[in-house]
């Protein structure tokens, strides 16, 4: 890797604005809890227990370990395609 990389990689870094993209402080974790990877991880467990309740008439947590594999799996097929 050279200076030129680094460089241009820093440029792009910034064109695309990533210094404020996850964390409320725009500096990493390291001054604040990273809200994109949160705010992803509830969407994941908002979209498993909307699937559940739509096919099984239940919430995700209380579905058999065998629908959970289902939902997760048409989940997955959803966000593919």
């Amino acid at each position: 890797m050279t200076q030129d990389d680094i460089v241009s990689g820093k440029a792009g870094f910034q064109r695309a604005d990533l210094m404020d993209y996850g964390s409320l402080h725009g500096m990493g974790s390291s001054f604040g809890e990273d809200y994109t990877a949160k705010y992803l991880a509830r969407l994941g467990r908002l979209t498993e227990d909307e699937m559940a309740r739509e096919r099984f008439g239940k919430s995700f947590t209380e579905l058999a370990e065998g629908n959970q594999y289902v939902v997760r799996k048409n989940a997955a097929i959803v966000t593919t395609n």
